[in-house]
């Protein structure tokens, strides 16, 4: 801005432009209703967004915030806008405040918004509330359209001019204690069913958003044409939607219809030079909120899915759930003693990826799988999930079927010990800093 002729005889001055956090402030003060729902110029709210939303705090009155889903959508010259990626159905949560409804009395508690940062008020509101332990839900339904645009406020601004590292920073500095350590906050729960059981006008409104979250399944794909099959169909199988297909390892040029129809999408990737790159590489491409694992040498049970899914939705402090293994051996080949001593080792350990359905954002969180730890790769992302204190649940059921073969080289129990000494190592120093 130029500076106005009345400031120069001082030698030192400022000038303030108030942000977005004042304006909301004195709306805030301003506002007489018991419920606060915020909307920027440039977003739009979906049809009944403030009825599905109301109709969670009918249910639980102890629900002080309700966040939902975030579309971000391209605003185009025409005036109409199409989805920034071109699916429809990808959805997100994020501590934008045009996605939530929140009690009045929240901002009694913990004030109101900081009128320091000029963008990403709302982070640093939304973080506070947290760790003031507001009891915040998100529901699993469109509750804001964001728009993209070339006035977006924040367009061509960077994590450091926008203020969010410093909010990031102030928030670990209050949940640092007397010993160094950084309090982790607890994950969101998601709700489920609560239209349906709404007395409001939402139980007749339709539910455009799948109940049960997207799963992506990643097949590792490669060798024997026939195991790929027999593992594919098993995914086929499952007794659950929706389902995300990712195959890497492998080329399949082409899907029968019947296969095409039990996903939401396939995608096909070339396998790196590792598992663990391989997987690391599907990962970031998947777009389910739960991730699942299966090698072309296993099969899954039928109700494998809608087990260790069911049992993620009605606990959402776990960040995974595991189930038990059955390895199947041909009882006319012959095998190496220390191919039997591997896999007797990993089963003691328990931690079979193919056994696991794991949330993606504990994925991110506990990081990527590593490739100097051949044979041991799941069993050092488990014990850093639970350095990180990530919680998961045992089923008792056996949900994974694991073909042996007796050419299997992979399972070598001398590299199996170094990789598993390597990765308890890890651990310790983890714990030590």
């Amino acid at each position: 801005l130029p500076i106005p002729s009345f400031f120069k005889p001082f030698s030192h001055y400022s000038v303030y432009l108030p942000g977005q956090g004042i304006a909301r402030n004195i709306g805030i003060k301003k506002a007489k209703g018991d419920i606060i729902a915020f909307i920027d110029a440039d977003d739009l709210w979906p049809k009944n967004k403030l009825l599905h939303q109301i109709a969670c705090f009918e249910k639980d009155p102890t629900i002080e915030i309700v966040q939902g889903l975030i579309q971000r959508v391209q605003l185009m010259s025409t005036g109409e806008y199409q989805p920034e990626n071109g699916d429809q159905n990808y959805l997100f949560y994020y501590s934008n405040l045009g996605s939530m409804l929140i009690r009045k009395t929240v901002f009694d508690q913990i004030g109101n918004f900081d009128p320091e940062f000029r963008f990403h008020e709302d982070t640093d509101f939304w973080l506070r509330a947290r760790e003031a332990g507001i009891n915040i839900v998100v529901q699993r339904q469109l509750s804001l359209i964001y728009r993209l645009h070339n006035s977006n406020m924040t367009r061509g601004e960077d994590i450091l001019s926008t203020g969010l590292l410093r909010i990031f920073q102030r928030s670990m500095t209050r949940r640092r204690n007397r010993s160094g350590d950084v309090t982790r906050m607890p994950n969101l729960p998601f709700l489920q069913n609560y239209l349906a059981k709404s007395t409001s006008q939402v139980a007749s409104t339709p539910n455009t958003f799948s109940e049960k979250p997207l799963v992506s399944v990643i097949l590792f794909a490669q060798g024997d044409s026939k195991k790929i099959k027999n593992a594919l169909q098993s995914i086929i199988q499952q007794n659950y939607q929706p389902m995300e297909l990712l195959v890497v390892g492998s080329s399949f040029s082409d899907f029968h219809p019947a296969i095409t129809q039990k996903f939401e999408r396939i995608k096909i990737f070339k396998g790196k030079e590792s598992l663990s790159q391989t997987r690391n590489l599907a990962v970031e491409n998947a777009e389910g909120e739960i991730v699942a694992f299966l090698d072309s040498d296993a099969q899954w049970a039928p109700n494998k899915l809608n087990l260790q899914v069911n049992k993620l939705i009605s606990e959402p402090e776990i960040g995974y759930s595991v189930a038990r293994v059955r390895h199947i051996f041909d009882p006319q080949k012959h095998y190496l003693n220390t191919l039997v001593s591997g896999l007797a080792l990993r089963k003691t350990m328990g931690d079979f990826l193919g056994t696991m359905v794991i949330r993606k954002a504990v994925l991110i969180q506990v990081g990527e799988f590593r490739t100097d730890t051949p044979g041991m790769e799941d069993t050092d992302w488990v014990l850093r999930a639970k350095d990180f204190g990530v919680r998961f649940a045992m089923l008792p059921e056996v949900l994974l079927f694991q073909n042996v073969s007796e050419r299997d080289k992979a399972i070598d129990i001398q590299q199996l010990q170094s990789s598993l000494l390597l990765t308890v190592r890890s651990s310790i120093s983890r714990k030590r800093d």
